[in-house]
């Protein structure tokens, strides 16, 4: 009966349960040092590396998300929905998909700063490269 204390179970090489009914913690660990930990409602695991296959789906809720990812955090999927704001501190650097290339927005953009670009911009089918003022002395040739 562990109602007032823990209880450990442990192998040759230190691999360990240990229930700890009194602060109501169950905690699994390796010999190396990865553990799986219950500390009442919060769940905390340690290792390596962590993998997570799912057939089908994986669903998170939470008030809070919050990660710190030293070297990079890549994602592949056809699609990334987002529903609501999206904030981003930093730069966002893209290239074309299997998709083809583009960047498509619905509605209005704000933009604070310069825009600068290789290409062509069309405003109302208007060339800003090649569009042609109709003046009293006749047509302009293109910007330069």
């Amino acid at each position: 009966n562990a109602k007032e204390g823990f209880i450990v179970l442990k192998d040759d090489i230190d691999n360990m349960i240990r229930i700890d009914s009194k602060n109501h913690i169950i905690r699994l660990q390796t010999t190396d040092g990865a553990f799986i930990e219950i500390n009442k409602r919060n769940i905390n695991i340690g290792c390596d590396n962590m993998s997570t296959v799912a057939d089908s789906t994986i669903s998170e809720k939470s008030t809070n998300k919050t990660g710190n990812y030293s070297a990079g955090w890549n994602t592949e999927t056809p699609v990334h929905s987002q529903l609501g704001n999206y904030n981003i501190t930093g730069g966002i650097t893209g290239s074309p998909g299997s998709g083809g290339s583009g960047f498509t927005i619905t509605g209005d953009i704000n933009q604070i700063g310069s825009i600068t670009s290789t290409e062509d911009h069309k405003a109302g089918g208007i060339s800003l490269m090649h569009h042609h003022h109709t003046c009293s002395a006749g047509e302009s040739g293109e910007p330069h």
